[in-house]
């Protein structure tokens, strides 16, 4: 029994794991268990070869080598593929945040994962997970889906019902040229590795209900940070002049964690965790970027390069780490002056910006009128379509119901003239077998008949024979006496010639009457 089991478990490794270093690694890393009976180790080697959701089917062929003393624990610690899928509910009220993002998507070559929960939000509480994997949002399965699309689907409805499974993974991309890899959510229990300060890559959205995140452009990228363990991101901000408002970063520490997802100076942040922050005020863009150690983040690359490079850009900054930097009252007053200056110095641009963009928005206007009536004449000739495939499809349907009513008509023909058929046969086999049966007795009765007469014939002759053999001793009889005086012939009668009523007469010779 146990070399079956191994024979399956090789021949199912050797389908999944075409790499034969690979193969190597888990069969080393199950040889070196059985030996050290850690569990952790094993689960922290599997990880390195079950390194993306297509191969996790691993973990349950793997999971019958293992003593049941650790099958407890290990199924408590590996992911179920096999697991069922579940519902979640979630309900819009007001403008606050569900609490949840999603990253993947088609355009990524991955489907939907939840990539970060907020704690005590309504997505934890309804049981929502990092490392599900989203299979359908309101009946519509968004395994083809863009971002883009998953965005507008939970915007336009008050009502999110998700069906989900959980996997335990994440797809990653740290830059949008990366290629994409895949990492568990939760570290081994009992192992080194830590997630703490991980980059875990482009995101897809935050579903949050307030303000609609900026639309992104071609160059834009989205990044999910986890501060938790670290000092902080390691950078400064600054909101911008009033001709261009938002949140730029002001300079960024070498080494940390800014650094690492690419941030540089004169980037914009967007959004923070689904806040719109292309024109919050200061005190919402600082409580938005220090609320959380888990951050969800739309950066404009180099979008305020300008602003440093002509010097204009506001003294004051606040640097997003634990240490705390403040501002003396002159630093106050010289801000405010800055901020006078800059607002005079901002009024030429401010106009030309002004009509350039009443520029840019009539064109766009035009063009989305231009855009909305012919996307009204293709829903109408789209809804004409479908009338007339409607009508097809009734046709066809109809075609159909009467062509079977039709086959089964025929069908039921068929069966009847089949009945009958066997039933004329079995009538025909019976009277067969009864001429059969009389023509049997009417020669059985010819044949007793003719045996009767050959045994009266046989009675006969030998009836013959003995009146023969009678009249002869009498004949004899009568020659051994003296005839001297004629006299007549005399007639005699044998018993058997009396019954009959025959006569013999003796004589010169016996003659019969």
């Amino acid at each position: 029994m146990e070399k079956q089991i191994a024979r399956q478990f090789r021949q199912k490794v050797q389908a999944l794991l075409e790499d034969e270093s690979e193969r190597d690694t888990l069969y080393t890393s199950l040889r070196e268990y059985h030996e050290s009976m850690s569990l952790s180790e094993l689960i922290t080697d599997l990880r390195k070869v079950v390194n993306s959701p297509d191969r996790m089917e691993l973990f349950e062929d793997v999971r019958p080598l293992i003593p049941l003393k650790h099958q407890v624990e290990y199924d408590k610690i590996v992911p179920n593929r096999l697991a069922k899928a579940r519902i979640v509910k979630l309900v819009k009220n007001g403008p606050d945040s569900l609490g949840f993002s999603l990253r993947g998507g088609v355009e990524h070559g991955v489907g939907i994962y939840v990539a970060h929960v907020v704690p005590s939000s309504p997505a934890e509480i309804s049981g929502l997970r990092v490392g599900d994997e989203v299979l359908r949002i309101n009946g519509y399965s968004v395994n083809e889906s863009t971002h883009e699309e998953i965005v507008l689907l939970t915007q336009s409805t008050n009502y999110i019902e998700m069906k989900i499974r959980h996997i335990g993974m994440l797809p990653i991309k740290r830059t949008r040229t990366d290629q994409l890899r895949w990492e568990y959510v939760h570290p081994v229990p009992g192992s080194p590795e830590s997630p703490n300060g991980t980059v875990l890559g482009e995101v897809i959205n935050n579903m949050s209900n307030g303000a609609p995140s900026p639309k992104m452009g071609k160059e834009d990228r989205r990044v999910f940070v986890n501060l938790e363990g670290t000092p902080g991101l390691g950078c400064s901000i600054c909101g911008g002049p009033a001709y261009k408002p938002g949140v730029f970063v002001k300079n960024v520490k070498p080494g940390s964690i800014a650094e690492e997802i690419g941030l540089k100076l004169g980037d914009q942040f967007l959004d923070v965790n689904g806040i719109n922050l292309t024109h919050a005020d200061y005190g919402e863009a600082i409580s938005a970027l220090k609320g959380s150690k888990q951050l969800t983040i739309t950066v404009r690359p180099q979008e305020g390069e300008e602003l440093f490079k002509d010097n204009i850009i506001p003294k004051k900054s606040i640097h997003l780490d634990n240490e705390s930097q403040p501002q003396d009252s002159e630093e106050k007053r010289a801000e405010r002056e800055e901020l006078e200056r800059l607002r005079q110095i901002a009024v030429d641009r401010e106009k030309k910006r002004q009509k350039k963009e009443t520029e840019e928005r009539e064109a766009e206007e035009k063009k989305k009128q231009e855009e909305e009536q012919q996307s009204k004449l293709q829903k109408r000739k789209s809804e004409e379509d479908d009338e007339e495939i409607s009508r097809q499809l009734e046709q066809e349907l109809l075609n159909l119901s009467l062509t079977q009513q039709k086959l089964d008509d025929e069908k039921k023909q068929e069966e009847s003239r089949k009945h009958q058929e066997s039933r004329t046969q079995a009538q025909r086999r019976e009277s067969e077998r009864k001429e059969k049966q009389t023509r049997q007795e009417l020669e059985k009765e010819e044949r007793m008949r003719i045996h009767r007469l050959q045994q009266e014939a046989k009675e006969s002759e030998r009836e013959i024979q003995r009146e023969q053999q009678w009249l002869s001793q009498e004949a004899e009889k009568d020659l051994r006496k003296p005839n001297l005086i004629p006299s007549p012939p005399k007639t005699y009668m044998s018993p058997s010639a009396a019954q009959g009523g025959e006569t013999y007469v003796l004589g010169e010779g016996m003659t019969r009457l």
